[in-house]
């Protein structure tokens, strides 16, 4: 996973991994800004965590996915 053979994975099993694009990594930090089924204090993400080759890699998606995530009502 990764440019360097980390980071985050988009599917797959362990050791048979399917690699992020732009598009899956944005649904993968969207869907942990907002779960399925959060309600209370677990209704919305406080924090984007990502490993260092993501910030690399997936930049725009990481920039989007903040700026989502900051914005009141991005997902009303």
């Amino acid at each position: 996973m990764g440019r360097e053979g980390k980071g985050t994975a988009c599917g797959g099993q362990f050791g048979n991994t399917v690699r992020c694009d732009n598009a899956s990594s944005l649904r993968l930090l969207q869907s942990g800004i907002h779960p399925e089924g959060g309600s209370g204090p677990n209704a919305q993400g406080a924090f984007i965590e990502v490993f260092p080759p993501d910030v690399i890699e997936f930049s725009r998606a990481i920039a989007q996915a903040h700026d989502e995530m900051t914005q009141q009502d991005s997902f009303d």
